[in-house]
């Protein structure tokens, strides 16, 4: 059920960014306004409950199965705020949608703020574990997610400041417009995009160098072997090919684009709208792949497979550059609401998974047997069980001295 879930809020995000991919290459007079506004009401409302439905899949697990990791309790209260405050607003945006025919540029400002701010802070937090565990464990594999949480942090908070600059430079009311989308700043922080390119392009490379580390295995065939260098590696020719297409099939097309501009734009935008989304997938494989051979332990294989679908979910949201010249109403919303979910579950999914491996002699035991995939987790729980024995023994001494 809940992979069918994650499934339709990816298949929404994709219908949801369509829209504004797609915009400026199709008649304003084809789709009517009305139709336009049930359309974007109902792509909110879908996205919104699946996400409800994941937010409280998530709490029973840690009810049920992580009833001494209190601090989780914590982590799902701020999301559920941060969910609340996000259907508060989009509320207000649909009201003034459909009650007075525009919106408020203020109000994507807020939701901007808030989805980022709170991906931000879980992925922050994912960080903030992994530098504790390093400082114990000098894994390469902890070393290297390290740095990739942290250019996902830089690149979270550099998409909030592009976003917000930009959407502060436009009408403050956003009605219906006949003509297309355009750069009302004119060129003004072009340094600022061009920066969020890059960290971009470095936070999707040092992800996936991460998923080929995690996932390479010297144990394993050959062919299994040039697997996992070389799916991952046509997957980054596949990004970095639809991230600078502009540039690229301008030069190398450029009869095609005179005879047929936007025939051919549109299909180049249907090819490379899902990159985001395979990319996700391609990170999420790993952590499904470990699930699988720790399924005899069903709560860890859980929290790994949860692990999974965060990152499916935060790079598939990760896209609200598209808000800077959307189109009215403001599709994308829906998507960029994922990012709160996306992160939250990458976030308990990874320090759950510690924990429970710190907790178990003979499943640290067993996972060292398995294959390098599980190196991750040997580290990462070795690490959380010296800190908590560090813990334990700092109490005893406290308490000694104390008695004294």
């Amino acid at each position: 059920m809940i992979f069918l879930v994650v499934l339709c809020i990816i298949l929404t995000s994709i219908v949801d960014i369509s829209f504004i991919k797609l915009y400026d290459l199709t008649s304003k007079k084809n789709i009517s306004m009305d139709v336009k506004r049930i359309a974007f009401c109902l792509m909110v409302f879908v996205c919104l409950l699946l996400q409800l439905i994941l937010l409280r899949y998530t709490r029973n697990v840690i009810k049920n199965e992580s009833k001494n990791i209190t601090q989780l309790k914590l982590f799902n209260n701020i999301a559920y705020v941060s969910y609340c405050l996000t259907i508060l607003l989009i509320s207000i945006l649909i009201f003034q949608v459909f009650y007075f025919n525009y919106y408020n540029s203020l109000i994507l400002i807020l939701i901007v703020l808030i989805t980022y701010g709170t991906a931000s802070s879980f992925i922050g937090k994912t960080a903030k574990l992994l530098i504790g565990w390093y400082k114990r464990n000098h894994g390469f594999v902890i070393l290297i997610y390290l740095i990739s949480m942290s250019l996902i942090i830089f690149n979270l908070i550099l998409t909030n400041l592009v976003v917000n600059v930009y959407l502060s430079e436009r009408p403050v009311k956003v009605r219906e417009f006949v003509g297309g989308s355009m750069d009302l700043t004119a060129g003004k922080f072009s340094f600022l995009i061009y920066l969020h390119k890059i960290s971009t392009v470095l936070s999707f490379f040092s992800i996936l160098s991460a998923t080929i580390v995690l996932s390479y295995s010297s144990r394993d065939e050959l062919v299994k072997r040039l697997r996992y260098l070389i799916m991952p590696s046509l997957l980054l020719v596949y990004f970095l090919v639809s991230y600078f297409s502009q540039d690229i099939f301008t030069t190398i097309f450029a009869s095609l684009l005179q005879s047929d501009p936007i025939l051919f734009s549109s299909i180049l935008l249907m090819i490379f709208i899902l990159i985001k989304p395979v990319g996700g997938i391609m990170f999420g494989i790993t952590f499904w792949n470990i699930s699988k051979m720790v399924n005899y332990e069903k709560t860890l294989e859980k929290y790994l497979i949860i692990t999974g679908y965060g990152f499916l979910l935060l790079f598939s949201a990760n896209q609200s550059t598209s808000l800077v010249l959307g189109p009215y109403p403001p599709f994308g919303i829906s998507t960029i609401t994922i990012l709160i979910i996306g992160t939250y579950l990458i976030m308990i999914g990874i320090y759950t998974s510690a924990t429970l491996v710190s907790k178990s002699v003979i499943l640290r035991q067993s996972i060292h047997q398995i294959t390098k995939e599980s190196n991750l987790l040997e580290l990462i729980g070795t690490a959380e069980m010296e800190k908590e024995v560090n813990k334990t023994v700092n109490k005893i001494i406290q308490e000694t001295e104390t008695s004294k």
